[in-house]
């Protein structure tokens, strides 16, 4: 169960393997190793600067953006050989090559003008497909055998001491048997560590190769320690309950087998063999030795000290001889059979279930990773993506605690809490702009027919508070541009597009079971914003199928890892198929309201952009108030009966469920609890 939940089960492996880098030992091995990978790969006569390729290497590996890049390879690496998705086989190191350029112009820019044009290409690696189907088949295997193999040890022993003749007995080595696993898996931790540490030494640094390995089986560890001390105390409590255990005498009996051989040969030979595997543990792993012996200390104290809790709680009791006629035992001594039956199935069941909840072994609860439900509910998994209501935020960028500062922010916190929240659907715009004190929004923002439809969209008083703050600012001579997300004036807020794509493509890796939507009000070619998902490691999850009428159920999106449905409002481009029109595919309502009177009107429910025929739909929700949105409108808007009351009359006036939900300030109001009603209310979807 271990293995499976820690070495197959993607998004955890991706954690612990971001998590070495953590450890100062494994940082410099990653900096040693992309250092040598941009010299063999780039150019040789670059050895002649190592020292500073070493030293922007090693910066770049302390940068969130490596840090987030690396897992998503390892996560990509990992599919590929886990899954037999051959797809995710080419890792993204490509990006890493951009990350050591801008870290090395940062330390030497002549040092950087080194490095060549291709360093992408040359770069990317892809994984041998051998290597795939043998560790595909073994991950299958152990998923199977990790639910197995302990429902039939829970049955066996429950079975066991049910037909016991003497089940005080039968608890005793129901105790000594799971306390021999619990140490017998500790010897053998502690083997595998010494052998894999000692054989890995020969090609990377000890100290990382210890750092990795307590990282992925650290948890092993407390988890058979955790085994054999509840077996201990099991099993102490059953050789207690008529009499306190003569802990002592049977250590000095163990201590004598062990020191002097048995007569026979067989057990001679097998006393001989584990005399030189002691040995060899000792002279591999001196520091591993003493851990063990510290180990068996521990437990004989556990063992000890439970031991005399039991005799001064549970004193020697005499049963009464039965009778001539033969007479049953009494009451009591049925009952503590009973009890001591119930008492082997908890402790078996808990060792499961701590097997099984426990993360990193016993030190840190967690919660098994969902790999039966879509979307928080088993029930959605045979529905389509018409079928489902998802909350979704208006203008998602606009946050208002964004350090870089939202004049008129119509959000509660960043895209990575609103998905934590519950949110599913993003709308954001897209701009190209000028990075300085404040972005300058690269376009014509002055043209009559530009202005005319920015005050239509964002109202009069917003397009002249946005021309003041432009007014202050000059457009930058010199500089590239870049893409953002911005509400119609970069100089109002602006966040940078591959900001808010990390923390999707994050979530998206994070929640295996999850599907999503970005609807892009884009005000850039489509091929670029193509690019920028591609680069952003969005494209990866997007939905390539079929929008016509023939949704696929969102289990089986899943099942394809096509979690990402992306919508663009203005530009398409044939080169992108999956990147579709929005309203080519969508309805809406009305998207400006001036009051709560306006938002609950029957005039609310009108078709707006996408006629009335589209499969989807997207219920515009919120109280327009250029040009700032205001938080006590949110709450009036999203209040839980309002809500639920202007849905069911747009469903009804439309024909249609509502799909998206988008609403100002997320957090305010009733929005998530809406979205779960209209949920569970919508059953069939075949």
């Amino acid at each position: 169960m271990y293995v499976q939940r820690n070495i197959f089960e993607p998004a955890r492996f991706a954690d612990h393997a971001q998590a070495t880098l953590e450890s100062p030992e494994v940082r410099d091995l990653a900096a040693d190793k992309l250092t040598g990978q941009v010299i063999d790969q780039i150019d040789p006569d670059l050895i002649a600067v190592r020292p500073v390729l070493d030293a922007a290497s090693a910066a770049l590996i302390d940068t969130t953006a490596f840090k987030r890049l690396f897992r998503s390879a390892v996560l990509q690496a990992h599919r590929a050989a886990v899954e037999r998705d051959l797809g995710s086989a080419v890792l993204v190191l490509a990006n890493v090559g951009v990350l050591v350029e801008q870290s090395l112009r940062k330390l030497s820019p002549e040092i950087a003008r080194q490095i060549p044009e291709g360093l992408d290409a040359k770069l990317v690696k892809v994984a041998d497909g051998s290597f795939e189907s043998d560790v595909a088949t073994i991950a299958a295997k152990t998923g199977t055998l990790s639910w197995v193999l302990p429902l039939v040890a829970l049955l066996l022993m429950a079975t066991g001491f049910a037909v016991a003749p003497n089940r005080r007995r039968a608890l005793n080595h129901c105790g000594i048997a799971l306390a021999g696993s619990g140490a017998g898996l500790t010897v053998a931790y502690a083997f595998a560590r010494s052998l894999l540490i000692h054989r890995a030494a020969d090609g990377i640094d000890r100290d990382a190769a210890e750092a990795i390995w307590h990282e992925f089986m650290g948890g092993a560890f407390v988890l058979s320690v955790s085994m054999a001390t509840a077996g201990a105390a099991l099993a102490a409590a059953a050789a207690g309950n008529l009499r306190p255990a003569d802990v002592d005498s049977r250590v000095r009996q163990i201590l004598a087998r062990v020191a002097h051989p048995p007569p026979a040969a067989l057990p001679r030979a097998l006393w001989a063999l584990g005399l030189i595997a002691m040995g060899a543990l000792a002279l591999l792993d001196p520091v591993g030795a003493v851990k063990g012996l510290m180990f068996v200390a521990g437990f004989y104290l556990v063992f000890r000290g439970v031991n005399e809790l039991i005799a001064i709680a549970m004193p020697p009791v005499v049963e009464p001889a039965a009778t001539a006629e033969g007479k049953a035992p009494n009451f009591a001594r049925r009952f503590g059979s009973f009890a001591a039956a119930v008492a082997v199935i908890c402790v078996a069941a808990a060792a499961l279930a701590a097997a099984t909840i426990g993360e990193e072994g016993l030190q840190r609860l967690g919660v098994i990773k969902d790999t039966r439900s879509c979307n928080g509910a088993e029930t959605l998994c045979s529905k389509r993506l018409p079928e489902i209501a998802l909350a979704a935020t208006h203008n998602s960028m606009s946050d208002k605690t964004y350090p870089g500062g939202w004049l008129f922010p119509e959000q509660d916190g960043p895209v990575s809490e609103q998905l934590a929240y519950g949110v599913r659907a993003l709308m954001l715009d897209v701009y190209y702009g000028f990075p300085g004190t404040r972005v300058y929004t690269d376009g014509d923002l002055s043209s009559p027919d530009v202005r005319d439809k920015l005050k239509s969209e964002f109202g009069k008083e917003f397009v002249a508070a946005a021309d003041r703050i432009r007014r202050t600012l000059s457009k930058p001579e010199r500089g590239k541009r870049r893409m953002y997300l911005c509400h119609g004036f970069c100089e109002l807020g602006a966040t940078p597009i591959e900001e808010t794509l990390g923390q999707v493509r994050t979530f998206l890796e994070d929640n295996p079971r999850e599907v999503m939507m970005i609807v892009f009000q884009d005000y850039v070619p489509t091929r670029e914003l193509w690019s920028e998902l591609e680069k952003g490691g969005i494209a990866d999850y997007a939905y390539r199928g079929p929008v016509d009428g023939r949704w696929p159920r969102i289990g089986e999106m899943i099942d394809q890892n096509q979690r990402l449905v992306l919508l663009n409002e203005n530009n398409l481009s044939p080169a992108v198929p999956w990147i579709h029109g929005a309203f080519d595919v969508m309805q809406e309502t009305p998207f400006a309201f001036s009051s709560k009177s306006a938002l609950t009107s029957a005039e609310s429910c009108v078709p707006g952009r996408g006629g009335d025929t589209n499969e989807l739909f997207l219920m515009n929700h919120w109280i327009s108030t250029p040009p700032a949105a205001r938080p006590s409108n949110a709450r009036v808007a999203n209040a839980r009966e309002l809500m639920r009351k202007r849905i069911r009359r747009c469903e009804r006036s439309r024909g249609r469920p509502a799909n998206l939900v988008a609403v100002d300030f997320y957090a305010q109001g009733d929005l998530m609890a809406v979205v779960d009603e209209l949920n569970a209310g919508r059953t069939g979807g075949e």
